[in-house]
């Protein structure tokens, strides 16, 4: 496997941990950083509602494409376009990333993008639940790009309806992958709804794999591997 550089950013809301095949430009990713906030924070001026709607929630033809974006898929999952927020981020850094490098893994607070030629292990975080940092995730190469993102009832700042320790979510962008993991933590009160929650994420088009963990129970299906951290 390709050794990688790392950076580590905080602004406002995000933590972000950034990995790349080549040393990435820590001004430049600052500054795309940024930019993602300017166009949130400045739509979110002209229309409040679409911080604060918990369901799907249609904006402006003029808004930003970050904007339009986190609507769109939102509006699929049937949840907030705010419940894509930090995938959006992710996605949104990574992508202008691209033309300079050919591995990355932009994680803003555990929804992550990523571009690899090559499959990527990643340490699943679920703080209180027994598998906490002993588990890792395969996922398969993503040339154009996947997201990877998980939602907590358990843990963690953004709204959820759920009790699960962790829903992650694997699907072809960002976008989705963080509004889907939350839309199927909110409907998570025991281990007794894993299968019903699995059959669901069958049945969408978007997702490509899926983790459940919830007690000391865990469900998983689709493009994704798993191994325990030795």
């Amino acid at each position: 496997m390709t050794d990688l550089f790392s950076l580590h950013l905080v602004y406002k809301q995000t933590d972000l941990w950034l990995r790349t095949e080549g040393k990435p430009d820590r001004q430049k990713v600052e500054t795309y950083l940024k930019q993602a906030y300017e166009d949130i924070e400045a739509y979110v001026a002209k229309d409040s509602n679409f911080l604060s709607s918990l369901h799907p929630y249609e904006v402006r033809e003029t808004a930003p494409d970050i904007i339009k974006a986190m609507s769109e898929y939102a509006s699929k999952a049937n949840v907030g376009p705010m419940a894509g927020v930090a995938g959006a981020i992710a996605e949104y850094i990574g992508k202008r990333l691209s033309s300079t490098h050919r591995i990355i893994l932009c994680n803003n607070g555990g929804d992550i993008y990523y571009e690899s030629p090559e499959e990527q292990w990643v340490f699943l975080s679920a703080p209180g639940s027994p598998f906490h940092n002993k588990i890792k995730i395969c996922v398969p190469s993503a040339v154009k790009g996947k997201g990877l993102c998980t939602s907590s009832g358990a843990s963690g700042h953004s709204v959820n309806m759920g009790r699960a320790y962790a829903v992650t979510i694997l699907a072809g962008n960002a976008f989705s992958a963080d509004v889907w993991a939350t839309a199927m933590s909110n409907q998570i009160r025991s281990h007794e709804d894993i299968d019903r929650i699995l059959s669901v994420c069958k049945e969408q088009d978007d997702i490509e794999g899926v983790v459940i963990l919830v007690d000391d129970y865990l469900g998983i299906w689709g493009d994704i591997g798993l191994s325990r951290v030795e």
